[in-house]
Parts: C-alpha cells; sequence; structure tokens
C-alpha cells in the first residue's frame, strides 16, 4: 500500500535539466509536492490543505505548459472540484497562472505558470537551497 501511495504521489512527466539552478528548483519543487501527498495520505486530516500552493508546486516542478482538465488538477490538488476552480480563478487573476481554454474539447485548459511565479518560486526554493540565507 505505501509503495502505491509514493507512486501516486510523484509528478508524472518530469524531466528537468540537470546541470542547472533552475533544474534543482524544479526537481525540489517535485520532492515538496511529493512529500505533502505523503504527508496528506498519512495524517488524513483537512486542516492541512493548501491547493493553490499544490497547483502551483506542480504546475512549477513541470516547467511547462499542461494541458489539464479541471478534474485532474482537483485530483493533483488533492481538493474537490468547486475549490481547485476557486484557487485556479485566484492564480489566474494574481497572474501567476496563465490559462487557455481548449477550442475544441472545453473540459480542458492549457496551464503554466507565469514569469512572476516562476520568478517567486525560484526565489523560494533558491532560499530553501542555501537554508534560508
Amino acid at each position: 500500500m505505501k509503495a502505491k501511495a509514493t507512486q501516486q504521489a510523484t509528478p508524472r512527466g518530469l524531466d528537468p535539466p540537470q546541470n542547472d539552478a533552475k533544474g534543482e528548483y524544479r526537481r525540489m519543487a517535485s520532492n515538496e509536492y511529493a512529500c505533502r501527498k505523503r504527508r496528506s495520505e498519512l495524517v488524513q486530516l483537512p486542516v492541512f490543505g493548501e491547493p493553490a500552493w499544490d497547483i502551483l508546486l506542480w504546475l512549477y516542478a513541470h516547467g511547462e505548459e499542461r494541458k489539464l482538465s479541471l478534474a485532474r488538477l482537483a485530483e493533483l490538488a488533492g481538493a474537490p472540484l468547486t475549490t481547485t476552480a476557486r484557487w485556479l480563478d485566484y492564480l489566474v487573476v494574481e497572474h501567476l497562472v496563465t490559462r487557455v481554454a481548449d477550442r475544441f474539447d472545453h473540459r480542458f485548459s492549457t496551464l503554466s505558470v507565469t514569469e512572476q511565479a516562476a520568478a517567486m518560486m525560484d526565489r523560494y526554493f533558491g532560499q530553501q537551497r542555501t537554508g534560508g540565507q
């Protein structure tokens, strides 16, 4: 059972560059996302939910645009559809995530972190890497 939980918690399709800081930050984001998912599975208390942060972590860790349904994003964020939709709207309004609806299938949108969000995440993981200094 634990192996299955770990498998589900690891973001798929992550293949960041191996020799630069951005690649290291993406690996750190991927690891933080996986740790949050494991914590959620083990602790199972709703007080630890931060869907907006999970959405940002996942998108940042993948480092490129992703075509996702709201249902898949809700699964990744570990939140109900309505909560995920509300937080996604907020992230878009705050210029942290870009969202482009699919022309042919309105269940899907292409999502990515903005340059502003990527810079914020770079600073966050850069400080984590140096112990907050």
